[in-house]
């Protein structure tokens, strides 16, 4: 696995993530739109041309949609972890697409690359140091997926893979029940952060 890793987005997702990866021990390649407005960041076309095998998008949902289809040819064969989740605007559930969760989509969309999703049902404090909290990773491709959960474990995340992206709808389901529950009604459902397998 390379020690250079990208990540795509900025936000509090997206900067907890690049924190735990440097704490790590990995160099850290973060892409965002304007990076004249922050620090030690890259255009997402620089992030995505310099990206090695790994890339982290972390934006929300409908944005890296509506961007993923004008780089497809340079995501071919590259690991994409998808760690968005495509929530509703008015938080009343996730967005499904003809039938498939939004990891399902975005593979749809990139169908020569490798969607793995993980690291979607903590939230930021967490993803920068997740002391043994619990990460599912999912994907169909078992060499990727493999990949991602070592690499979750080297940031101290506990995971349980699961070989099946069509298994994101459940997952996503999930991520959706912790957010709503911590970001909505404002209860801290820990539980959330301590499963284990």
């Amino acid at each position: 696995m390379s020690k250079i890793i990208t990540v795509i987005g900025n936000g509090a997702a997206g900067s907890s993530i690049a924190g735990n990866l440097r704490n790590s021990g990995f160099e850290v390649k973060v892409g965002v739109r304007s990076p004249e407005n922050s620090v030690n960041t890259i255009s997402i076309e620089q992030a995505i041309q310099e990206s090695e095998e790994i890339i982290i998008w972390a934006l929300p949902y409908n944005a890296a949609i509506d961007l993923i289809g004008k780089y497809e040819n340079d995501l071919k064969d590259k690991i994409i972890i998808d760690m968005m989740n495509p929530l509703k605007g008015d938080m009343s559930g996730v967005e499904t697409f003809n039938g498939k969760s939004g990891a399902q989509h975005l593979q749809s969309q990139l169908p020569e690359s490798h969607i793995v999703q993980t690291f979607n049902h903590v939230d930021a404090p967490v993803l920068e140091n997740p002391t043994g909290a619990f990460q599912f990773v999912v994907g169909s491709d078992k060499d990727s997926v493999n990949q991602v959960a070592n690499l979750a474990k080297q940031m101290k995340f506990d995971v349980e893979v699961i070989y099946d992206l069509d298994r994101t709808k459940e997952t996503e389901a999930f991520a959706f029940l912790w957010i709503y529950y911590s970001a909505v009604i404002n209860q801290n459902f820990t539980a959330f952060l301590k499963l284990h397998k």
